[in-house]
């Protein structure tokens, strides 16, 4: 089996990792690191129901808010009934899964959590001909399952295809690209009491071939992902909770980012790679700071994620090419000076 997603565990210093079989389409293991990705235990495995189509991932998306409770997204099933995506718990660090409904035939597009809420992006499915409709946000505690459906704000349901989520603390953030008409704008909207309402800005800034990512690191301090397409983008940031966004020119590495890996750890800190120099890893502390070299990643293949904990722990996700495509996690105990391979 070959590492496919690895994801930090909340705050901690521990690290999950989604393993895939590239000969069963449907067994895979969960791992867990509690070293910042130094070594890994198995913990258990998700019960994925049906095998997703070629060219699909198994898991679309893998979340722990914290080190007990853990999500997985799992491919869309589409029946005569309708279309829906099944959410897989684990409430016990990732010995056992099951499977959760938030309601009946719905597509989940995305999940983000603080510390206190789990949030998912949904749309409902209910006829297999028919393309999904009425985007909605939502909400459930992080530990228990008591999902509450909360309003997207105008005019940004308009564009729930490209729509990207993040939330800290009491606050969520939504992003998204008008696709539709002229001016295209983009739109982030905020809320400060966990989803109950948001204010809506345009952010020019966050102009986007899709919509930008979001990663929130703390209820101020936010950074964006932009793909302005032809392999390049952005990287802006926040320090006032979205409301303003900043892309300093002069910072070639972030506002001139190709198709790299970031991955902000803390408010203060980031690790970021930029396709333009790929094999050099940096640091950053803010969208106005300049980026420090601080090593160099592996020759393993393209990198597709990092994941740090901390100044010093954190690990590589790469892909190989071939006709049976591969992937290899390596990981750093001194900030990126010296790396070893810890799974295949």
């Amino acid at each position: 089996m070959a590492p496919q997603l690895v994801v930090r565990a909340g705050a901690t210093d521990d690290v999950y990792v989604l393993l895939e079989s590239t000969a069963s389409p449907k067994v895979n293991a969960i791992e867990r690191s509690t070293n910042g990705g130094q070594s890994f235990v198995k913990m258990g495995t998700i019960p994925i129901a049906s095998a997703p189509t070629s060219g699909t991932l198994l898991v679309d998306q893998l979340l722990f808010p914290n080190l007990q409770d853990g999500y997985a997204i799992g491919p869309l099933i589409t029946t005569s009934k309708g279309t829906r995506s099944t959410l897989y718990a684990t409430f016990d660090a990732g010995r056992e899964w099951r499977a959760e409904e938030i309601s009946p035939n719905t597509e989940i597009r995305q999940i983000a959590a603080s510390a206190t809420y789990l949030y998912a992006l949904t749309q409902r499915c209910p006829d297999s001909t028919a393309p999904c409709s009425d985007l909605r946000l939502d909400r459930t505690p992080v530990s228990t399952r008591h999902w509450v459906e909360l309003p997207v704000p105008a005019p940004l349901s308009k564009y729930g295809s490209v729509m990207n989520l993040t939330a800290f603390g009491n606050g969520v953030w939504l992003s998204t690209q008008d696709q539709l008409s002229a001016p295209w704008n983009s739109y982030v909207a905020t809320s400060r009491n966990d989803g109950a309402s948001f204010s809506v800005a345009v952010q020019p800034l966050l102009e986007s071939v899709t919509a930008c990512g979001l990663a929130a690191m703390s209820q101020e301090t936010l950074w964006a992902i932009c793909d302005d397409g032809m392999q390049a983008g952005q990287i802006p940031f926040s320090q006032d909770g979205g409301a303003h966004w900043t892309v300093d020119s002069s910072l070639s590495q972030l506002s001139s980012f190709h198709f790299g890996a970031f991955d902000p750890v803390t408010s203060e800190l980031a690790f970021f790679v930029n396709g333009l120099t790929p094999s050099t890893l940096y640091t950053v502390t803010s969208g106005t700071a300049t980026p420090v070299v601080e090593g160099t990643v592996p020759r393993a293949g393209n990198l597709t994620d990092l994941c740090f904990v901390n100044r010093d722990q954190g690990v590589g996700l790469f892909s190989g090419n071939g006709a049976v495509p591969t992937s290899a996690l390596w990981s750093t105990s001194d900030g990126g000076a010296h790396w070893k391979k810890v799974l295949t």
